[in-house]
């Protein structure tokens, strides 16, 4: 009986450093994904990124680790200058736990989470649209996607294309996609909720504030 207790007092003892231990890592490494979240801004978009704070979580996501970007905005430069392409209460990422102790290790995101966001696309013509921000050339920041999950919660989504022309607004969209959408060839599941869909074409209201899901 003695022994019994003393594996259990071990146990319990083990599972409370655990338990410590994923509660005080996003300290020690707050500064190190902060860092990294800039490098991937500067070196591979096009745009002018800014954000209040992250916050870092070892338990939310757990074996992932799980970063929120705090009050992000993503603002167009050149043709599209101090025009937003997402402004989001909350970009939730999950990627594995790899690369903070080992840097030469791939950073795959592998899921994404939006949450109270405005998402604004504007399309000119087939080579000129705000959302093409990628910058040309290798990209040096390590990053890559492994999706096995997406999500947007309470969003809004503005799509305005001059070509056809075409304006569409979706307003609280929830919407859910899982699958290995990392592979070339995958099943994709979904389901998507609006609370308010209005299309415009070519002069035309087609829609106008009608519940749509799908």
């Amino acid at each position: 009986m003695m022994k019994i207790k003393r594996v259990f007092k071990i146990a319990g003892l083990l599972l409370a450093g655990i338990l410590l231990a994923l509660l005080v890592a996003p300290f020690v490494f707050k500064d190190r994904i902060l860092a990294e979240v800039k490098k991937f801004a500067n070196e591979s978009v096009n745009a002018k990124i800014d954000f209040r704070d992250i916050d870092v979580s070892f338990i939310r996501s757990f074996p992932e680790v799980s970063v929120s970007i705090l009050d992000l905005q993503v603002m167009g430069i050149d043709t599209f200058h101090e025009q937003n392409l997402l402004k989001a209460k909350d970009l939730s990422l999950d990627f594995s736990l790899v690369p903070l102790f080992n840097s030469e290790a791939p950073k795959s995101i592998k899921y994404v989470a939006l949450k109270d966001a405005d998402i604004n696309i504007i399309v000119l013509n087939d080579s000129v649209a705000n959302y093409l921000i990628t910058k040309p050339g290798k990209d040096t920041s390590g990053v890559s996607f492994a999706l096995e999950g997406y999500e947007l919660t309470a969003c809004n989504l503005t799509y305005k294309d001059v070509t056809m022309p075409l304006n569409m607004q979706l307003r609280g969209v929830n919407h859910k996609g899982s699958g290995d959408i990392a592979n070339a060839i995958y099943d994709l599941n979904t389901s998507t909720a609006a609370d308010s869909l209005t299309i415009d074409f070519d002069g035309f209201t087609y829609l106008k504030n009608v519940k749509a899901g799908l």
